[in-house]
This record gives structure tokens, C-alpha cells and sequence, in this order.
């Protein structure tokens, strides 16, 4: 087995990706931002000056076994494609958010960070160890759904309830949103 180390990007750079993407499909700065318009808006755009498109979803059964469990999404680096299951879909259809929809954003940043960005990420044995949290595609992705869901613009000024309210995130990543961005905040 092997999984996949990437070329260091810091988390301000990672951000400003996510920033810079909302910007490029449409979407306000700050707000929700609703999955499914997200990947929409991404399989649909050029993501760099050459006009390639980098990516496409499908939506697969909850069954599909290549999708670890527990995960609402995965991106195929090499076939440049998203797979949501459908319990996913249909949650954002009741207008429930919460990690399906963080989980559909991160792989929208691997899309954005891994596929768009050529030769970033390499094979590397499953006992590797990462020099560095940031050589980890999966932190970088983190980060990228992270900013993406809820912009520190927004993080840094809003209690928690507040974020969970708007974002419909849930309230762990609410409060892990509010801590990153404002230190000195109390719930």
C-alpha cells in the first residue's frame, strides 16, 4: 500500500485559494455557501489560465465501498473526480449540513490544491512519515474546507451559535472555526 505526500503550502496560502475560489464562482466572501452549488460551479469553470476543466462528480450509493466509511465524499486524483454518496445528497436536500457538507469542500480542495497544481503530491510508502503537517494532503484539504465553509473573515467576529446558525455546521467545527480564527473569543 502507499498513500500521497504533497509539496508544503501554508495554511494562509491554502486559505487564500479557498478565498479566491468563492470569489472566482460567484459566491459572497462571507456566508453559506451550498455544497452542491459549489461542485456545480466547480466541474463547470476553468480552474487555471489554460481553460482545463479539472474535475467532475458523480453521485454513487451509500453502498460504494471505495469511499471510506464514514466519509460522505472522495476524490480520485488521478480520474480528477468527486464521488458523494447519496445519503449525503439527500441530507443537504433536508437542508442539513454538518461534516457531509465539510467533507464534500475538502474534496473540492483537492480538486483545487492537488489536481490544479501539477506534481504537488507524490506516492510515498504507508509507513512514511510527514516532516511537516502540511505535507499531507489530507491537512491541506482540511484547511482549504475549513476557509471555504466558513471564512475566518466571518469566524473571527461571530460566536459560535452564530456560526452554526448561518453555516449549519456543527457545533464542534463551530467552535474549532471560532478558536483557529480568534484565540481570545469565548463560546
Amino acid at each position: 500500500m502507499s498513500k500521497r505526500a504533497a509539496k508544503i503550502f501554508t495554511p494562509g496560502w491554502i486559505a487564500g485559494k479557498a478565498a479566491g475560489l468563492r470569489k472566482y464562482l460567484g459566491f459572497p466572501a462571507i456566508g453559506f455557501v451550498h455544497p452542491m452549488d459549489a461542485l456545480d460551479r466547480v466541474v463547470s469553470k476553468p480552474l487555471d489560465k489554460s481553460g482545463t476543466i479539472y474535475g467532475d462528480y458523480e453521485i454513487v450509493p451509500d453502498s460504494t465501498r471505495f469511499i471510506p466509511d464514514g466519509n460522505a465524499a472522495y476524490t480520485d486524483l488521478d480520474q480528477r473526480k468527486i464521488y458523494i454518496r447519496e445519503r449525503a445528497v439527500a441530507q443537504f436536500a433536508r437542508g442539513k449540513f454538518g461534516i457531509e457538507a465539510f467533507d464534500v469542500f475538502h474534496e473540492i480542495g483537492h480538486l483545487v490544491i492537488h489536481c490544479v497544481n501539477k506534481d504537488v503530491t507524490r506516492i510515498v510508502p504507508d509507513d512514511y512519515v510527514y516532516k511537516n503537517a502540511m505535507e499531507d494532503p489530507e491537512r491541506q484539504a482540511d484547511v482549504f474546507a475549513a476557509e471555504f465553509y466558513v471564512p475566518a473573515e466571518d469566524a473571527k467576529r461571530k460566536t459560535y451559535v452564530d456560526i452554526i446558525r448561518e453555516y449549519g455546521c456543527s457545533s464542534s467545527m463551530a467552535m474549532r472555526r471560532v478558536k483557529e480564527c480568534n484565540p481570545t473569543t469565548y463560546y
